[in-house]
């Protein structure tokens, strides 16, 4: 469980893609620019091969991979986890709440094209997934000191994370306003939002105490499932999370929603000592995805669980990690969840 943790954490630190750079946004030759801007629109019209024309991946956190992985004696990178790296070394760059969150869009139709001298529209479909998280200084403090720090009382307050898959249709149009003011022009989008699925989990109060004796997890959170295709399994009888499962047959249409962009811009007019100077302003998604209720279920954590089977902690890390594995899947049983009605 440790190891997969921290193997996503650094593959998605060390991502650096992105397939619409911010620093397109006033380049005109960018033909997606109107996505940061409707606004906005290429010196021509164009047709996206589907799928491959545009793979967009952003990745935002307030830590990179040079907090992961540092240069050994041996001249090689290892990971915050390794004897070589301190604890002050890594522990200092976090911040007291991290976060770390990944967009990924995928396109399916991606058409621009003019109307007349300076009206243009877009044609877009695609899916979009993003994966927001909130980690606790805590948690990796955890992480790298475990039972081998001075600390027994882990407080990981605010520990969380959201996905949401969701498909969209839109169309955009923009065009100028020069017979009003000369290098004004307007943009908006209107877009049909299709709801595949919404995950979240958040941990209010997470408190772990560990101590050679005994480990105990209690902790207060809730969390809900919105579409379908993932699945907790569960005890028929306590209602008990034991599991999770993805059923790849119920993923489908979770709920109908919808949004606007709206854009702005303002280019100072040929000629003048500031020419070329451009001011613009959006407001982009602003709407709604609504999820049918027959598609919704809610959890809820309030508990505590207390385990004493630590055994052969010395022998290595392999131990500790089926150990660790054993007190997590016993700690799901601070979960219960409900139907909505």
């Amino acid at each position: 469980m440790r190891k997969i943790l921290v193997g996503i954490l650094v593959l998605l630190s060390t991502l650096t893609v992105a397939a619409q750079p911010r620093t397109g946004y006033f380049v005109e030759s960018f033909t997606l620019n109107h996505r940061m801007n409707p606004s906005f629109a290429p010196r021509q019209g164009y047709v996206g091969i589907p799928v491959l024309s545009n793979i967009d991946l952003n990745i935002n956190s307030n830590f990179g991979a040079s907090t992961l992985l540092y240069p050994l004696d041996n001249g090689k990178l290892g990971l915050f986890l390794h004897p070589q790296v301190t604890s002050d070394e890594f522990l200092e760059q976090l911040s007291k709440q991290n976060y770390l969150d990944a967009v990924v869009g995928l396109d399916v139709i991606n058409v621009g094209f003019y109307t007349g001298k300076s009206s243009f529209w877009t044609l877009d479909a695609g899916v979009n997934i993003a994966v927001k998280t909130s980690l606790p200084y805590e948690l990796f403090q955890f992480l790298k000191e475990g039972m081998n720090g001075k600390q027994e009382l882990y407080q990981m307050d605010n520990l969380g994370a959201a996905a949401d898959v969701y498909g969209y249709v839109s169309l955009g149009y923009s065009s100028n306003l020069d017979k009003l003011v000369k290098g004004l022009s307007r943009g908006a989008k209107a877009k049909f939002l299709v709801g595949m699925m919404n995950v979240y989990a958040q941990y209010e109060t997470l408190n772990l105490s560990m101590s050679s004796q005994k480990w105990s997890v209690s902790g207060i959170g809730a969390g809900r499932i919105l579409g379908g295709g993932l699945n907790f399994t569960h005890d028929s009888e306590t209602g008990a999370v034991n599991g999770i499962e993805l059923d790849p047959s119920a993923l489908g249409v979770g709920g109908l929603g919808a949004a606007f962009d709206f854009g702005i811009q303002y280019r100072i007019s040929e000629g003048c000592i500031l020419d070329g100077l451009r001011f613009s302003a959006a407001v982009l998604d602003l709407g709604f995805i609504s999820y049918y209720a027959d598609k919704a279920t809610f959890l809820n954590s309030d508990g505590a669980v207390e385990y004493n089977g630590f055994e052969n902690i010395t022998d290595g890390e392999a131990a500790i990690d089926e150990q660790v594995d054993d007190l997590l899947n016993r700690a799901m049983g601070l979960v219960t969840f409900k139907k909505q009605e």
